[in-house]
């Protein structure tokens, strides 16, 4: 495969509508392109390769007592990411039903 480039962005949209306009290759979350890993617009190319865990982290300033709404969002952190990968919803297998 050639590749052009260079190409950086920091941006997951962006980077996302680049690799469907066929600019290059990309490695997603699978819940960032889980629409497009279903409509087969995008394919995984090694999907027997994991990648390292990544952590998710919320940092806010050191007091005594959390406003409710850092509370909140911090609990939804935990909910939402704490204890499980996130990071592949749907196996490759599952996108092209």
């Amino acid at each position: 495969m050639r590749i052009k480039g260079p190409l950086q962005v920091n941006n997951g949209d962006a980077i996302r509508v680049a690799v469907r306009a066929g600019v290059g290759v990309a490695v997603f979350p699978d819940f960032l392109i889980d629409a497009d890993l279903r409509a087969n617009t995008l394919i995984p190319l090694l999907p027997e390769f994991d990648m390292p865990q990544l952590g998710i982290y919320a940092v806010y300033p050191p007091t005594r007592y959390l406003s409710a709404k850092v509370r909140k969002f911090v609990d939804f952190l935990v909910d939402r990411f704490g204890n499980k990968s996130c990071w592949r919803v749907t196996s490759p297998q599952e996108g092209n039903k």
